[in-house]
């Protein structure tokens, strides 16, 4: 009974207001001062008002000069209260009933409106269109030509959009809506990879338009092009300017995003994990947040935290599973243990990695990881079984050609001397431009020599002494 009083209270008020704000409400009979009145009422956002009035305006008036501007008006109301079907229907009947009528370029305007809303950007691009070669002269005319940007920019169609944006600057440049368009050129140079235009569209947007609403998002895409030009002090300086205009802005956290990246390419690992944990605090509902997260591991890993690097790719693992950062997680989870020495759970790590993500780009790399952990338990069959794998792979990869060194580091600490000398012998054999020639020269040596084949031993080290002057195994070679 109470919220019942309270709904009429409510509705009464309303009417009060309505009455005082449009005295013309309750009585008018003059079409002419029904229609000023819905204008006043549109302005003020008051659509049910509107709608209700246009529809009994239109019953009372089934003809007269009013009826245009009456079912333009009851279509914006629509399309404002997002009931876009009924504000076509309400479009086209003007278009229909007078389609050279003193209303028909705002119709045309509306009509591309609703489908723009409606995400039908190429119908909306042929309205524009319409719009612009029939009625050049009209008002609206310049606003078709910068939406016909923005329809090119919401499909992706970059290059269309930049230079249907550039057209808009030549034509219109007293335009209201000239620095959005050239901000936009900026933004769409960058999402064409062409950072170094860029640069210089967005540098003059901000110096010309200090105070606009895209200024926050301008330094954003700024300090991007500094990024990726590999500018990363320019590029801190502007992801600052963007906190500095709107701190609570999407822009912000982005830009927190982009400092910890670029101090991170500047091997400043500290204070890269310091914008990194601040976008983890405050910004932890954003998209980013995993690969923030994964960051914070790298950064760990870097300046020699080992543990906390562990529990930061764990944190990663458990809160967001399916990440495209999972596969990243547990490989460098893995490294970091074994880095820890902690090689029976980097055991563990990397045969996570290897079941659940057959895949990955790690998975070799994991292989490999899994492989040196059983080499530093000392269980040296199944470091061969696992470098084994690695030898399968394309002739030239290192990952290859070092799985055949260590394989014969094990057989030559298993004493199997002869196996030793046949994994470097394919070594020297098959990859002699090799970076890790001169190893297996100096271990094939080392197994000569303690198979008891002294000669073929010093054959070796001599061979190492003449054909790799530069090693830095020359002094063990020659003692």
């Amino acid at each position: 009974m109470v919220n019942k009083i309270k709904r009429t209270l409510a509705v009464l008020l309303l009417v009060c207001i309505f009455i005082h704000l449009y005295p013309g409400y309750g009585y008018s009979d003059d079409a002419e001062e029904v229609i000023v009145i819905v204008r006043k009422a549109y302005q003020d956002r008051l659509y049910a008002f509107c709608i209700s009035r246009l529809k009994s305006f239109l019953k009372r008036y089934p003809s007269g000069e009013w009826r245009e501007e009456a079912h333009l008006l009851l279509g914006k109301c629509f399309y404002q209260q997002d009931r876009l079907y009924q504000a076509l229907e309400e479009f086209d009947f003007i278009l229909k009933t007078w389609p050279s009528g003193k209303f028909s370029d705002q119709a045309l305007y509306w009509s591309a409106e609703a489908y723009v809303k409606r995400s039908d950007f190429i119908a909306a691009v042929n309205l524009y269109q319409k719009l612009i070669d029939l009625y050049s002269r009209s008002a609206y005319s310049s606003y078709a030509y910068y939406s016909i940007g923005v329809c090119y920019y919401q499909q992706d169609l970059y290059e269309e959009a930049v230079g249907q944006f550039r057209k808009f600057l030549k034509d219109f440049p007293e335009h209201e809506l000239f620095a959005e368009a050239k901000y936009r050129i900026g933004e769409c140079l960058h999402h064409l990879k062409r950072f170094k235009e860029s640069e210089g569209v967005l540098s003059s947007y901000l110096f010309s338009f200090s105070a606009h609403e895209y200024t926050a998002a301008g330094y954003y895409w700024l300090g991007e092009a500094g990024y990726y030009l590999g500018k990363f002090k320019e590029a801190i300086f502007n992801y600052q300017q963007t906190i500095k205009v709107d701190q609570r802005s999407k822009w912000a956290a982005w830009a927190y995003y982009g400092i910890g990246w670029s101090y991170y390419e500047l091997e400043d690992f500290e204070k890269s994990l310091q914008a990194f944990s601040y976008f983890r605090e405050y910004f932890s509902k954003n998209p980013l947040i995993d690969s923030c997260i994964f960051k914070i591991g790298q950064c760990y890993a870097k300046i020699g935290e080992q543990d906390n690097a562990v529990k930061t790719y764990q944190e990663l693992i458990t809160n967001f599973p399916n990440s495209d950062w999972i596969d990243d997680a547990w490989f460098w989870k893995a490294k970091n243990l074994f880095i820890s020495k902690r090689f029976k759970q980097a055991v563990e790590a990397h045969k996570k990695l290897l079941m659940e993500f057959p895949q990955s780009d790690f998975y070799n790399q994991a292989c490999y990881g899994l492989a040196w952990c059983y080499l530093e338990m000392q269980d040296y069959e199944k470091a061969i079984a696992e470098f084994e794998q690695l030898i399968k792979l394309e002739p030239g990869n290192s990952l290859k050609i070092n799985s055949l060194l260590k394989i014969g580091d094990c057989w030559l600490d298993l004493g199997r001397f002869q196996k030793a000398i046949d994994a470097f012998d394919v070594v020297l054999k098959e990859y002699p431009g090799s970076s890790v020639v001169d190893y297996a020269q100096y271990q094939l040596g080392q197994a000569f020599y303690k198979k008891g084949e002294f000669d073929l031993a010093v054959s070796a080290f001599r061979s190492l002494i003449v054909n790799f002057s530069s090693s830095n195994l020359l002094d063990e070679a020659q003692y």
